[in-house]
């Protein structure tokens, strides 16, 4: 796991589409075809929380505070909870560091 840096800001990449579907979101790149159900990522709550104040101006202590404050996480839990779904959004490239 990547280390959690508080003061990187990420931006997600306009090649992907959102979509709101019973409380998940879904996330749909638009370089692949739909057929392709590989191309096709779900985020749950949480994650799609994120997803959604991910905006290329918000720190990743930003988006920390968060979710702590909506889920009344601890520090640690929430700062590894956020390097997995950077390194995950990272590897399919939904999202980019500024």
């Amino acid at each position: 796991m990547k280390e959690f840096r508080p003061d990187r800001i990420y931006q997600r990449n306009p090649a992907f589409v959102t979509r709101k579907i019973a409380g998940e979101v879904i996330l749909i790149p638009l370089r692949q075809k739909i057929e392709d159900i590989r191309s096709i990522f779900n985020l749950n709550e949480t994650a799609g929380g994120i997803w959604e104040l991910i905006d290329g101006t918000r720190t990743c202590r930003n988006l920390r505070d968060a979710l702590i404050e909506k889920f009344e996480l601890q520090t640690a839990q929430a700062e590894s909870d956020l390097s997995i779904l950077f390194k995950h959004l990272e590897e399919i490239e939904a999202i980019q560091r500024m």
